[in-house]
């Protein structure tokens, strides 16, 4: 819905395209959601999602359903949220080797986003307050995710 709004699409199936140019260059994908004015326009792939304004370079929220995976840019306030830690779900458990040092070898900062080089990200402005990404990777590789 929308003018331009999954206009190349050709063969693919269970899309929804919502705004103008929404979609607009994808032929063949399916299981897509695109939502916003030029929202994925120029993705070509199956099973993302897209929430965007084209008065940013990168969406504010970008998915992909057959990865799991989402990515928000911008600042996400959440009121509550729950990860299942329960003992019933969990097997080949295996105690940390010197967990509290390694917790301990980590240093907080604070720290000021560069909000002026990246301003598609939606970094707040003003002192943070938290870990460098490269320094928990050090310690426990295992918790930090990089970009490809």
């Amino acid at each position: 819905m929308g003018n331009h709004a999954g206009f190349s699409n050709t063969t693919g199936e269970k899309n929804t395209f919502l705004g103008y140019g929404a979609g607009a260059a994808n032929t063949t994908g399916h299981g897509n959601v695109f939502l916003g004015y030029w929202a994925g326009y120029n993705e070509t792939g199956s099973g993302r999602l897209y929430i965007h304004n084209s008065g940013f370079t990168s969406p504010l929220i970008y998915g992909d359903f057959n990865l799991r995976t989402i990515q928000i840019n911008g600042s996400l306030n959440i009121a509550d949220a729950s990860a299942a830690s329960d003992l019933s779900f969990k097997r080949d458990i295996k105690p940390l080797e010197g967990s509290l040092e390694k917790v301990t070898s980590l240093k907080g900062v604070s720290f000021a986003w560069r909000t002026d080089q990246y301003p598609d990200k939606g970094f707040r402005d003003g002192r943070q307050i938290g870990l460098i990404a490269q320094d928990v990777e050090k310690v426990l590789p295992e918790l930090v995710k990089t970009d490809k």
